[in-house]
């Protein structure tokens, strides 16, 4: 297995996610999810993108498990999972929430 299978595997766990959800999510395939977690194929360039840009990392870290930043707690996760849900007008709506709890300097480290 290689270590893109691994990680991808890991990344999916990690979000709780079956590999039925995540091909309905990204719009692939679950056969070919389970291909690339048994190592049996690898994702093309595009599709590597869509992976990672929908865990939210880099293909380094994709490819290599190796994050350059660091990694995602599961409050995060959650946080990302619950805005991957919403439609374009709620996602706006936690943005601005954000950037008013952002300004008013109570809520910033």
């Amino acid at each position: 297995m290689s270590q893109m299978s691994e990680t991808l595997k890991a990344l999916r766990k990690r979000d709780k996610l079956t590999q039925q959800e995540l091909a309905d999510q990204t719009g692939l395939s679950r056969s070919r999810i389970n291909n690339y977690e048994q190592g049996i194929r690898e994702p093309d360039f595009e599709t590597a993108e869509i992976l990672a840009d929908f865990f939210n990392v880099d293909l380094d870290t994709l490819y290599s498990g190796a994050s350059s930043s660091a990694t995602l707690s599961e409050s995060e996760a959650t946080l990302i999972n619950f805005f991957r849900s919403l439609n374009s007008a709620g996602r706006l709506k936690v943005l601005e929430y954000a950037l008013d709890l952002n300004n008013a300097g109570n809520y910033s480290v």
